[in-house]
């Protein structure tokens, strides 16, 4: 059972690495906020900040854009789904 998901996962493993550099994504995006905390006087800046607040819509909006490329990209590879297929059917 583990190790069908074993081989499974160096199956995808080597083939999403072969074939990824041979496609380019275009990635959606991210603004970059102005927010800096000070922590005892050192200054850090967070400019992905207004992420963290997970039910803004334009956080929502943008989570949708990466998943659409992610989701778009590991599409193409059958193992993947061949991978997800195996995890469901192997008993923890």
């Amino acid at each position: 059972m583990n190790y069908k998901i074993i081989v499974a996962i160096c199956m995808v493993s080597t083939f999403l690495g072969l074939n990824a550099s041979s496609q380019s994504l275009t990635y959606p995006k991210t603004k970059k906020g102005n927010t800096v905390d000070d922590y005892h006087g050192t200054k850090v800046n967070d400019p992905y900040r207004w992420l963290e607040i997970d039910t803004a819509n334009e956080v929502q909006e943008w989570v949708e854009a990466e998943n659409k490329v992610t989701f778009d990209y590991l599409s193409k590879f059958h193992s993947v789904m061949d991978l997800k297929e195996i995890n469901r059917n192997c008993e923890l």
